[in-house]
């Protein structure tokens, strides 16, 4: 760990990390984060109430992304199609297609062998927060850094940077100094809603997502 970002706030506060937010990292983008197993993605319209809520055809259906020791599977009580093929439950594979109409469609991505975190692109849909990119289905990490296996690309970054779930907490883990509000960062007490993150040339925010 970079000396710089040793431990020079001892009354920095967090908070236990909810269930999903929004990450936001200038110049890249902005990324809902789900922590849940399961995630039910459907249009805004649907009586089911889906946790991701898709501005589209109030008629397309809703289907739940598992995540199950590692796996994904997509799961829907009516058939979409996987990559041409009529399923209502299929195991996911880096690159597979779930099409929940000729113009909807999601691309589900592994980037990195050793995670088990998700990525998805939305394809013909639109979000209530059109600043958002993309989602992540976060199970231990995330990493943000230049390379291809990184869930979050960004060519500021000379290293990977992780974040990580531990004990309910967001921590962060990278080799370049971190500051939170300006202010040194105790990688050991966890990133708090909210704050001002800088970590080498990269600035990013971990905002609570509104209703």
């Amino acid at each position: 760990m970079n000396p710089q970002s040793a431990i020079r706030n001892p009354q920095s506060e967090s908070e236990d990390m909810p269930s999903k937010f929004v990450l936001q990292v200038d110049g890249v983008g902005s990324f809902i984060v789900f922590r849940d197993a399961r995630v039910t993605v459907g249009p805004i319209s649907s009586s089911a109430r889906p946790m991701l809520a898709l501005m589209a055809d109030p008629n397309l259906p809703t289907v739940m992304l598992e995540r199950m020791e590692g796996d994904y599977f997509v799961r829907c009580p009516t058939v979409v199609q996987v990559n041409g093929q009529a399923v209502t439950e299929k195991l996911l594979a880096d690159g597979d297609r779930i099409t929940l109409s000729p113009r909807c469609s999601i691309r589900f991505h592994l980037p990195n062998p050793a995670s088990t975190t998700a990525v998805l692109t939305l394809s013909g849909a639109r979000l209530s927060r059109p600043d958002i990119k993309q989602l992540i289905l976060m199970d231990r990490d995330i990493l943000i850094g230049p390379y291809t296996n990184d869930h979050i690309r960004t060519e500021q970054l000379r290293e990977p940077v992780a974040l990580f779930a531990q004990n309910g907490r967001l921590l962060c883990r990278a080799k370049e100094s971190i500051l939170v509000d300006g202010r040194g960062f105790d990688p050991n007490v966890g990133l708090a809603m909210d704050k001002h993150i800088e970590i080498g040339k990269v600035s990013m925010v971990v905002a609570r997502l509104g209703e």
